[in-house]
């Protein structure tokens, strides 16, 4: 019997898997997506305590690992920190993270924002002269952007107060305390326009994982909020060859930095 537990990111809920936890059942008897406390429809203002995530992810891992031999674990963001932080102290099987926040606040997001906004007024110049379409990555990428912060600022940052702010500080600082080698199959997911997590966030827990089998995956047109955007697609590819592959090179890295 084999289980997979979702673990979403700070300020969201369960819609972070909603194009990928239907897919999964493909590959496990059991998918569970459940919401972290304190996060939810309905909840916006409630407040968070890290005590509480802690042991609510800790609790719902051992419910998952009594029914099951296998319990895979996947996180993003925050979710991604508390991912690594269980594949620390508890026996996994396979660890999905995408754009863990195990280092937050990416120091060039304005200027990478300001940068592919150039770039896409310059495209679209260029091709109005010449008479043909403009880049479709640049495209996409600027209207994935544009999407993102909407959602950002629109669904997210709004449910974002001092305390919970402050609860997730010490949610991450406890994740990152807690990191210990790593001996299971890994993938990290990164982008390069990610507007929340920097790269340091990768090298930093990536340095944990251990196992033969992992891969590091960085693509310069994907944001922090990647399953939201017109990409998830790849994403949902890298998930599926990384479950069905159980072979593969130390390091996989698919672009970047």
């Amino acid at each position: 019997m084999r289980a997979v537990y979702l673990i979403h990111g700070f300020a969201s809920d369960r819609d972070d898997y909603a194009t990928l936890a239907p897919l999964l059942t493909a590959y496990y008897d059991e998918v569970v997506c459940p919401n972290l406390p304190a996060h939810g429809m309905g909840k916006e203002k409630e407040k968070l305590n890290h005590k509480d995530i802690l042991e609510f992810v800790e609790n719902t891992f051992d419910d998952l690992k009594s029914r099951h031999e296998t319990v895979d674990v996947f996180g993003v963001s925050m979710g991604g920190a508390l991912a690594s932080y269980i594949a620390s102290k508890r026996e996994i099987g396979r660890l999905v993270l995408l754009a863990p926040a195990n280092k937050y606040l990416a120091p060039f997001f304005v200027r990478d924002t300001l940068k592919w906004a150039f770039l896409a007024a310059r495209e679209e110049k260029k091709a109005d002269f010449e008479g043909h379409e403009s880049d479709c990555l640049v495209k996409e990428i600027m209207a994935d952007q544009r999407k993102v912060l909407k959602k950002l600022f629109g669904r997210f940052l709004r449910r974002i107060t001092p305390n919970n702010f402050i609860e997730f500080t010490r949610v991450i600082k406890k994740c990152n305390n807690a990191l210990a080698e790593i001996n299971v199959p890994a993938m990290i997911i990164w982008g390069e326009i990610d507007q929340l997590v920097p790269y340091a966030s990768v090298k930093h827990v990536s340095a944990y994982c251990c196992h033969p089998v992992t891969r590091i995956h960085i693509w310069k047109d994907l944001s922090h909020l990647m399953m939201y955007s017109c990409q998830y697609f790849r994403i949902i590819d890298a998930v599926f060859r990384f479950l069905e592959d159980t072979d593969a090179p130390m390091l996989e890295w698919s672009g970047g930095i």
